[in-house]
């Protein structure tokens, strides 16, 4: 069963992108490189993680994430630009 958020197939996206990044030499060589120079320390996993992870994600998880990491005050907005300074403002209160 695939995974669904918003209609979307999760698996086969985020599979896709492992394959692409598993595709090329240098993403490899840095892979292992890190691996070695940083053993038993977080900075020698992979970014995306082992491919086993991509079939364990649950919509849950997906979704308490999301609730957790992307709210209010760990955001960030900036333009460029001329813009309206109020105009930023109400969109900030807005989201």
């Amino acid at each position: 069963m695939r995974n669904c958020i918003g209609g979307l197939e999760v698996d086969s996206r985020v599979e896709s992108k492992v394959l692409q990044v598993e595709g090329q030499v240098e993403e490899v060589m840095f892979d292992h490189l890190h691996a070695t120079a940083f053993q038993y320390s977080p900075l020698s996993r992979t970014i995306l993680g082992p491919a086993e992870n991509i079939h364990t994600i649950t919509q849950a998880d997906l979704k308490s994430y999301i609730s957790t990491h992307y709210t209010g005050p760990r955001m960030v907005s900036c333009f460029c630009q001329s813009c309206y300074h109020l105009a930023v403002m109400w969109l900030n209160l807005c989201f």
